[in-house]
């Protein structure tokens, strides 16, 4: 069985151990090297031989450790393929010498790329409905503290719609994510208790690849583009942004995203160029606000005028928060 601790403590990788970043007994945690910016250890790897899945994006997973080898290290196969052997690499004949030498001289073969022209929501991706299936969404939201007459108003205003086709994405609320007027990728809150509580359609994915990566676009960016006044709230989750937006409703309050805890360039650069609002919020979950490097992509936010506002000590995140505490937060 390949050892990880020691391959990562010998290549400079950081992890950490079971106990930390919702880490469990016999796997530790790196950084995700698919996933740009990850910064909270979501790459889970097994020390049992089961593999390694990151929690961000699901198909960023694999059972065999060269494939993870090969990312963390930039490697060929057969070097990876000699690590998890425990032997060294196989010095080169002559043959295999002038074959490399030759490919050096060599014009690079131009591999043509596939990128798909349209991306369609699947058949399956239902707009949330009283009855039927739709049923178990509408009491996950109302558990989620939206109210059941509103729950048609959130698929008309954000598009969120629930999957029930017993598929890859069964039991999650969807968020559509769109830009320059396309559909872009989506994301699923699962409503039960899947340890994977946000899967993300990846630009890797075999099936239906999405056009962007989720890091590099910010939620409802069509629509906030075209408003003009109220206040702008930057949130790190889907459901952080739904819930400040709802309750926000009569009070030209719209909240966004940034899928995560990390801000890219790309999405600094698209919140700086929404110039339609009177006032733009940061308001991000608690203890996050602690880890944050003052000279970071947040600090360029404040620097462009952004404000940064706090939840109260007993709420978690903006997910979790009620009227009454929502009142607390924009009081002015």
């Amino acid at each position: 069985m390949f050892d990880w601790p020691a391959f990562l403590t010998q290549n400079n990788i950081e992890y950490v151990s079971a106990g930390r970043y919702h880490v469990t007994k016999d796997n530790i945690a790196i950084c995700c090297p698919w996933c740009p910016n990850d910064t909270t250890y979501n790459l889970h790897i097994s020390l049992v031989g089961k593999g390694f899945i990151c929690f961000r994006v699901d198909s960023h997973r694999g059972v065999a450790p060269q494939q993870l080898i090969q990312r963390l290290l930039g490697c060929p196969r057969s070097y990876a393929d000699s690590l998890v052997a425990g032997s060294e690499i196989a010095i080169p004949n002559d043959r295999d010498f002038f074959r490399r030498l030759s490919a050096l001289f060599e014009q690079p073969r131009e591999e043509p790329m596939s990128t798909p022209e349209r991306l369609r929501l699947p058949a399956g991706f239902r707009p949330i409905e009283t009855v039927g299936t739709g049923i178990m969404f509408c009491s996950y939201l109302e558990r989620r503290g939206f109210a059941i007459p509103h729950i048609r108003d959130l698929y008309k205003r954000y598009d969120i719609r629930g999957c029930a086709d017993g598929g890859r994405w069964h039991g999650r609320v969807i968020f559509p994510v769109t830009s320059g007027g396309r559909l872009v990728s989506w994301t699923g809150r699962h409503i039960g208790g899947n340890p994977i509580r946000y899967l993300t359609l990846s630009v890797n994915d075999p099936d239906t690849p999405a056009l962007r990566t989720i890091k590099d676009t910010v939620l409802w960016i069509d629509s906030l583009k075209s408003i003009r006044g109220g206040t702008l709230v930057v949130c790190e989750g889907p459901f952080d942004a739904l819930k400040v937006s709802y309750l926000g409703w009569e009070r030209g309050i719209h909240g966004t995203c940034l899928f995560g805890k990390s801000l890219t360039d790309s999405q600094r650069d698209q919140l700086q160029a929404l110039d339609g609002f009177d006032r733009k919020v940061v308001l991000l979950d608690r203890g996050m606000v602690d880890h944050l490097n003052p000279r970071g992509r947040f600090a360029a936010l404040e620097a462009a005028g952004f404000e940064m506002r706090f939840l109260p000590q007993y709420v978690k995140d903006p997910g979790e928060l009620t009227r009454e505490t929502f009142d607390l937060v924009f009081r002015d």
